[in-house]
């Protein structure tokens, strides 16, 4: 073979690479550009996208936010709106990292006129381990992210197309977590029922133990007050009331969270820094989540159902709830009272 016809067949074997390279990603649609999603089940990028564009298209629309991950889903605007009097927006994200919380109260700040912001502040956003995805950047919430976050310079057309190695690895990702669309109503393939039965069992969640919100936990606290600190700037500077709880989590949960050591020591730590920036807290992370067990409280053993989230809403709102709701379920913490908290913590107590 000579060289002109080695080179001719390189040629069109290197474009018939980069041609089915480029149609696997576009398929996939792994940062919804296109909008084929013929393989993207993910909610990650496309809630993002929907819940900043809403709010981008309706200005000034809505008072009262509840930020966090999807452990914050079940918060019903509804019940909101009407102790309050505030029409309330739920801009919880699954995965929600600690730089989004910035972007997104950010993205309130410069879209809304919000009189409160309330914060489900998840513990394992401040592990050094757990970083932020890069998909973020081509959702809306990333304009409101990049001023403030370094990121190597890139030529247009690799940021902002397919042409990347790391929207090829995306792509692969959701290949693999795909699985086709059941014709069953939701409700049906629903894997716990609601239901009053205590005693009934919850879905543990086993992935918490596994791939690095827990078991390889590094507390990053420079970073954590960094971008909390930030928060509070933007709401002081726009006269936003900031309301942040702790949220909870199931006993078999709890027990399982207390076999690590560093845990035990990281908590308190994490629980007087947000005293820190924010003056307190409402923590729901303790043993009085002992008191609500079975599927009528949660959904697995860290999503609550909307009977706790309810529960939850009254208490960070200062209404009345039922008499048998542990006193420490919700308990307000802050800079006076933080320190004898703590050393009586009733973290620890299975």
């Amino acid at each position: 073979m000579n060289e002109k016809a080695f080179l001719t067949k390189l040629f069109w074997v290197a474009l018939a690479i980069f041609v089915l390279f480029y149609s696997l990603i576009a398929l996939v649609d792994p940062y919804q550009q296109f909008g084929f999603n013929q393989f993207n089940r993910d909610s990650m990028p496309v809630e993002r996208i929907e819940k900043a564009q809403l709010l981008e298209k309706n200005n000034n629309e809505y008072e009262f936010f509840i930020i966090g991950s999807s452990v914050a889903n079940n918060f019903e605007p509804a019940i909101i709106e009407k102790l309050t009097g505030y029409k309330t927006f739920n801009f919880s994200l699954v995965g929600l990292h600690l730089e989004e919380y910035f972007a997104l109260v950010n993205l309130i700040s410069q879209t809304q006129k919000a009189k409160i912001i309330y914060i489900h502040q998840d513990f394992w956003v401040f592990n050094k381990n757990q970083r932020m995805h890069n998909r973020v950047h081509l959702t809306p919430i990333g304009k409101y992210l990049s001023p403030y976050i370094e990121r190597p310079s890139r030529p247009f057309f690799i940021e902002k197309s397919y042409l990347s190695l790391a929207s090829f690895l995306d792509a692969l990702k959701l290949i693999k977590r795909w699985k086709p669309r059941s014709s069953k109503n939701e409700l049906d393939i629903t894997p716990i029922s609601l239901s009053n039965n205590p005693n009934k069992k919850v879905w543990f969640r086993k992935d918490y133990f596994k791939h690095g919100y827990y078991d390889k936990y590094l507390f990053d606290e420079e970073r954590a007050r960094k971008w909390l600190g930030r928060i509070k700037k933007i709401a002081d500077d726009n006269n936003i009331k900031i309301i942040v709880g702790i949220p909870p989590i199931n006993k078999q949960h709890l027990e399982k969270f207390q076999s690590y050591q560093n845990l035990k020591i990281i908590l308190p730590r994490v629980k007087k820094m947000i005293t820190d920036v924010f003056g307190g807290f409402h923590d729901f992370h303790n043993c009085s989540v002992l008191a609500f067990r079975g599927p009528y409280y949660w959904e697995d053993s860290i999503h609550p159902t909307k009977k706790l989230a309810e529960i939850m809403t009254r208490i960070i709102l200062d209404k009345p709830v039922h008499n048998n709701v542990p006193k420490l379920f919700g308990k307000k913490i802050t800079d006076k009272n933080v320190s004898k908290y703590l050393i009586n913590s009733p973290d620890f107590c299975i």
